[in-house]
């Protein structure tokens, strides 16, 4: 069975009864010829603008804070060109984001493979260990002699000097041993990429 659709007073769309405030819906059931208010255009009664515009205190509850600045309305995706409620500062839907966050995740997983492909194969974080001593090169103390998984962020990781998001090498001049969580940290920059210059 469908929800019961509503039409908001402000924007004259309709909505299911979940999209409005529960005492607007209750009030609309008492008094059919009250038409509730959707809870986007009530958030958008608390906006700096519509405040000034009533000569209203432009101090706003504590529970309320300034809505998107198109909270509410449609807005065109650029990718798709569907029609969506704009919710955050990208223009974009979320299905939208979602493809362009998982197509930059696989060109960095295929950037990684093809480093390793064309690299030295035989880099191990175990032998990578032996050579450095089971020292991290980013914070010089101990690494655990395990592999760096999530739920052993001090275990071992091969660490890139020069990234290979930067046409780094995957050989044995241009790695080092790091913990899981200093790597991460790192991300593929930081200051150790300095320490082949001098």
């Amino acid at each position: 069975m469908s929800e019961m659709l509503l039409p908001c007073r402000v924007c004259d769309e309709n909505y299911p009864a979940s999209r409005f405030a529960p005492s607007e819906v209750r009030r609309h059931a008492e008094s059919p010829n009250r038409r509730p208010r959707c809870r986007a255009c009530d958030n958008e009664r608390y906006s700096m603008a519509y405040r000034r515009r009533k000569g209203l205190s432009l101090r706003l509850p504590p529970m309320f804070g300034p809505p998107f600045p198109s909270h509410g309305r449609q807005v065109k995706c650029p990718d798709c060109g569907c029609f969506h409620r704009r919710r955050s500062s990208s223009c974009r839907c979320v299905p939208c984001i979602d493809i362009g966050n998982a197509r930059r995740r696989d060109e960095a997983h295929a950037r990684r493979r093809k480093a390793i492909r064309d690299g030295d194969e035989s880099i191990h974080w175990k032998q990578l260990g032996e050579r450095d001593r089971w020292i991290c090169h980013i914070c010089s103390k101990r690494v655990l002699m395990k592999p760096g998984v999530a739920k052993t962020p001090r275990g071992a990781t091969v660490d890139h000097i020069i990234p290979v998001s930067d046409d780094g090498k995957h050989e044995w001049d241009n790695v080092a041993l790091a913990h899981r969580s200093c790597n991460l940290s790192r991300g593929a920059g930081g200051e150790v990429q300095l320490r082949l210059v001098g």
